[in-house]
């Protein structure tokens, strides 16, 4: 908690993708998304609510200046699931491994940016499969279907991103 990031890059720029809403609480955790996962805390579905529009923006260019124009924002959002309390119902030692590794993967994707690096994207990538795996230890029977292995063209709204990770970290 409390890291400091730097800045992204001068090249990274143009995105266009504004996610100044989810910081607001309004968010889109009953839209695309939410919904399938059911009731999800307060922190989570913020850094969801984040996530999303960046996540969800156009492939390549689009979505990596997204991700590096917002790495601030995520990274408090991340820090804020990081912070909570154990949820009650979730094992101590899971909770912690799986908010440590949300943790470290937000500052790799972080680090892509500082450097230009060209593969945000699948770093991006490992984030959102963190995000995915803290929803599954807060509401396992809604988030049916994204057990490891499964492809995510098998879900709504995830179509064509298994295919970008697996090109991208080919």
């Amino acid at each position: 908690m409390g890291r400091a990031l730097a800045a992204a890059p001068m090249g990274c720029g143009g995105g266009g993708v504004d996610v100044a809403e989810a910081e607001g609480g309004e968010g889109t955790s009953g839209g695309e998304h939410g919904g399938k996962y059911g009731e999800l805390l307060a922190e989570v579905t913020a850094f969801h609510d984040v996530l999303a529009p960046i996540w969800h923006a156009e492939e390549g260019q689009v979505r990596r200046d997204a991700a590096c124009e917002n790495i601030h924002v995520l990274d408090g959002a991340a820090d804020d699931v990081e912070a909570m309390s154990v949820p009650e119902g979730v094992d101590e030692n899971a909770w912690h491994a799986a908010t440590d590794d949300l943790m470290a993967d937000v500052d790799v994707v972080a680090g892509a940016c500082e450097a230009d690096a060209d593969d945000v994207e699948a770093k991006l990538s490992e984030v959102h499969d963190a995000f995915h795996a803290i929803v599954e230890l807060v509401n396992p029977e809604e988030h049916e279907g994204h057990e490891a292995g499964e492809s995510h063209e098998d879900h709504e709204g995830h179509e064509g991103h298994e295919a970008e990770a697996t090109e991208e970290t080919e």
